[in-house]
């Protein structure tokens, strides 16, 4: 399949080539879900995303963020990108 670069305009990719190969993944796939972790919550159901969605923080904001009070943080790394 052709990248389409229309569709990832606005996306952030980070490259990494040098990961020794214990780190990279055996065999990536990418397709297309409704969600990314089913709640049951596809269609009219879901959360408006522009509503819901995260900040993204640039690492130095990321430490300040951390080191406020009554901040939370979900890591939803698999443990392919934890370890």
């Amino acid at each position: 399949r052709k990248l389409r670069p229309a569709e990832f305009a606005s996306t952030e990719f980070k490259l990494t080539t040098d990961l020794p190969l214990a780190q990279k993944f055996p065999n990536l796939k990418v397709f297309k879900v409704v969600e990314l972790v089913h709640y049951g919550l596809e269609g009219r159901k879901a959360p408006p995303i522009a509503k819901f969605q995260g900040t993204h923080l640039e690492p130095k904001d990321y430490h300040e963020k951390i080191a406020q009070p009554n901040t939370v943080i979900i890591d939803v790394r698999n443990h392919y990108e934890a370890a």
